[in-house]
């Protein structure tokens, strides 16, 4: 049977609700927890590269014609407004995973790992051979592009429909540019002690890549020259994105990827279900906690 692409998302990992990749361009981002909102834009044949449900335009089209995303293929763009301050080396975006996957991992992991490493991102880390495998990178040395000064802000942090989707490069000036800079400055850890997420602040990021191709279902391995079939190597667990604070273990916001078996010839689509009442009342739960 045919795979299908499901997208959750949420305050935490125990409560999350599907949302949708490709939003109208006129939706304002999804809020997904207290703190949280995000876009997530997939390029995918199946569901004609960049559309989406509803109307208005899909924000697909404006992320994927920038000429800074020609060849991306996998998009999440955050909105975070911290309720509290957070030490810049604390706030990580990890992949978590609840059982082991060390079985699973293929004998040339390791060269993978340092491909990945020295070709995408040399401020990961963790532990693909644990129980509870977590792989994470710092947000200050990890994202793609960084906004510490986003317009169309509403009230209480909140972004507004208007929000641009593409995310541009724009921190303060006693911080290297463009983006790669600013990646390589921040792989030091004392500077990113040195720099406070502030509450009562907005940021934008943009986490994306060309690696992850859900037409397929591989990954790409750069440096190497090949791709990964998920499908050899996959034990059926879902593929988090947890943003959090790697020192407390407190979460921000998830963002969920499952591939099930559905009875569909059509084969993956990105699912058209917006996040529904449940989602907003599970934030609700988490801001009176």
């Amino acid at each position: 049977m045919p795979y299908k692409l499901h997208i959750l998302a949420g305050p935490n990992t125990s409560t999350l609700k599907p949302t949708t990749a490709n939003p109208p361009a006129s939706d304002p981002p999804t809020r997904i927890s207290p703190t949280t909102s995000i876009r997530i834009h997939i390029r995918s044949r199946r569901t004609s590269a960049t559309g989406s449900g509803g109307g208005g335009g899909s924000s697909g089209s404006s992320y994927f014609s920038a000429p800074a995303h020609a060849s991306t293929l996998f998009s999440i763009t955050y909105t975070f407004a911290p309720a509290h301050d957070i030490g810049g080396d604390e706030l990580v975006l990890a992949n978590t995973f609840a059982r082991p996957i060390r079985a699973q991992l293929p004998y040339f992991f390791p060269a993978a790992w340092a491909a990945l490493r020295r070709f995408v991102d040399p401020a990961i880390d963790g532990d693909c051979y644990a129980d509870a495998p977590e792989v994470f990178g710092p947000v200050l040395a990890s994202v793609n592009f960084l906004d510490c000064e986003p317009e169309e802000e509403e009230e209480g942090g909140q972004p507004a429909a208007a929000a641009a989707v593409v995310v541009h490069e724009n921190c303060p000036k006693d911080v290297p540019k463009p983006a790669e800079a600013r990646r390589r400055w921040f792989l030091d850890p004392e500077r990113r002690k040195n720099w406070r997420w502030r509450r009562g602040h907005v940021y934008r990021w943009d986490f994306c890549n060309a690696l992850m191709d859900f037409n397929d279902f591989s990954v790409r391995i750069p440096g190497l020259g090949f791709k990964i079939e998920v499908f050899k190597y996959w034990d059926g667990q879902p593929l988090r994105f947890v943003l959090k604070n790697k020192r407390t273990g407190e979460e921000y916001g998830v963002v969920q990827l499952e591939l099930r078996e559905e009875e569909d010839e059509r084969g993956m689509t990105v699912p058209e279900t917006v996040v529904d009442d449940g989602l907003e009342e599970a934030i609700r739960e988490t801001e009176v906690q």
